[in-house]
């Protein structure tokens, strides 16, 4: 036995006899261009869907609600009004779920009597890049076996390290960006 489809009536159709209403072929058999978009997008969480301004209480950044960018008197500010939400900024998001899109592993003899000035220049370098985008950062800077790995929250910011350490320290620099992955490993070696 033959399935027949039993016609959808929207809104929108046309009534034939009052009480009744005749959807057109096309309207019975495909979803309206509304419904398409619905299914296609579906609705965000609170960081695309809130209107207003949001501010982060880990690293004092703010939002529009589209954009993010540091200002501390305006977080200041901001922080007093009861109209304001409270959420942590994309780059805190991903720290706290541990989702990294950089490491840059410096090792090399040199490195372990200048690792003082090269920690510093790293966290002088993370400031400036903070100015032109917020959500870059570093995530962790750990120690192990005469080497220092560093995880950062974007690709650009691992990249950045790597080539100012060449041009400021000289020594070796690798980099390589993994394919099908948006992840970046920067390594960089000095022995002097």
């Amino acid at each position: 036995m033959r399935r027949v489809r039993t016609p959808v009536v929207k809104a929108s159709t046309r009534p034939i006899l009052p009480g009744r209403v005749e959807p057109t072929w096309h309207q019975a058999q495909w979803p309206t261009e509304a419904d398409r978009i619905r299914s296609n997008f579906p609705t965000r969480s609170l960081d695309a869907a809130v209107h207003g301004q949001i501010i982060c209480p880990v690293c004092h950044a703010i939002s529009d609600g589209k954009l993010w960018h540091l200002d501390e008197h305006e977080y200041q500010r901001l922080r007093l009004d009861s109209n304001v939400k409270i959420a942590l900024c994309p780059a805190d998001e991903r720290i706290k779920r541990q989702m990294f899109d950089g490491e840059v592993v410096l090792r090399g003899s040199w490195l372990q009597s200048h690792r003082e000035e090269v920690l510093n220049w790293v966290r002088n370098e993370e400031k400036r890049a903070r100015d032109t985008n917020p959500m870059a950062r570093l995530a962790s800077v750990q120690e192990k076996d005469n080497s220092i790995y560093i995880l950062t929250t974007s690709q650009a910011l691992a990249r950045r390290i790597g080539s100012g350490l060449k041009s400021a320290f000289k020594g070796r620099l690798t980099v390589q960006r993994l394919p099908y992955e948006a992840f970046t490993r920067v390594r960089w070696t000095r022995d002097d």
